[in-house]
């Protein structure tokens, strides 16, 4: 991250989530009028925000009405979205499922032999004797 812009992580359109609470749509970041310092405009999901994207008469983005906000950017993170199977939605292949394949196949459940008896039982059985 670069210490000329603390929002260099972030691009605009990215999903975040504000004060760990509030998830929103990020709209501007940069340097506002009303303070120093960089500030992120995020378009909340839900209208618990100030505005619609204009802040003391000054339009930085647009959203609903209320639903928009600014904060520091250390009030913001990047919100991982959950999709409808439980996994984060990254756009990419899920390299943590298995195929039906490795499924059926574990190996942690031993082989069974031909009178039924798993390898395990097998072993016992040695010891046993």
């Amino acid at each position: 991250m670069s210490v000329d812009d603390p929002l260099s992580a972030f691009e605009i359109g990215d999903r975040v989530l504000v004060k760990q609470t509030e998830p929103g749509t990020l709209k501007f970041k940069g340097r506002t009028c009303f303070d120093s310092g960089h500030w992120a405009g995020v378009a909340l999901d839900k209208a618990e925000g100030d505005h619609a994207g204009t802040y003391k008469g000054v339009k930085y983005f647009e959203c609903a009405q209320h639903c928009g906000i600014f904060v520091r950017p250390d009030e913001i993170s990047h919100l991982l979205e959950v999709n409808k199977s439980g996994s984060s939605s990254t756009g990419d292949e899920d390299s943590d499922s298995y195929d039906d394949e490795s499924f059926q196949r574990d190996e942690k459940y031993p082989e069974v032999d031909e009178q039924g008896a798993g390898v395990t039982d097998l072993k016992r059985s040695h010891y046993l004797s």
